[in-house]
């Protein structure tokens, strides 16, 4: 089983984030499931893997959300880097460092992207965005991380 559940979790996530842009009209708030996977990489690869990887998970979102190719690859860029530093240096079998660790990344990765889309297309800022969508986005890596063997799969210590 060992690395099984890496590449089925990537599949999960991926296909679970195309159901939830299928619905994004209906729903308030939906989370970025793409993002975990950035995080995952970040946490566990070196800053270059880190780079690219987060570069094209950047692309993916541009092209589920506001379809402006660069937008979301140079602010997840800027996160995983943020990511792949920082998470050096937390204890990442702490709970509260993995929540805040992403929530927080995420965060920091959307207020770029909403500066820029406020900058070029005077759209406004949005709490879901800002707000919402970390902490969602941060509750499910929890509970991802929280299913029995998953974190031991995934080899995050």
């Amino acid at each position: 089983m060992q690395r099984k559940i890496k590449p089925i979790l990537i599949v999960l996530l991926f296909l679970a984030q195309v159901a939830l842009d299928r619905y994004r009209h209906v729903l308030k708030v939906s989370p970025d499931l793409l993002y975990l996977i950035l995080v995952y990489v970040a946490v566990t690869a070196g800053p270059v893997r880190t780079i690219v990887v987060a570069a094209i998970v950047g692309w993916m979102t541009d092209f589920f959300s506001v379809g402006m190719v660069g937008l979301f690859g140079f602010s997840r860029v800027l996160a995983a880097y943020f990511v792949n530093t920082i998470s050096r240096f937390l204890d990442l079998n702490r709970t509260h460092f993995v929540f805040s660790l992403i929530a927080l990344s995420l965060a920091f990765s959307n207020l770029v992207a909403s500066l820029f889309l406020r900058w070029i297309y005077a759209f406004p800022m949005e709490a879901g965005m800002l707000l919402y969508q970390p902490l969602l986005t941060a509750l499910l890596g929890v509970l991802i991380s929280a299913i029995p063997g998953v974190r031991r799969e995934l080899n995050v210590h």
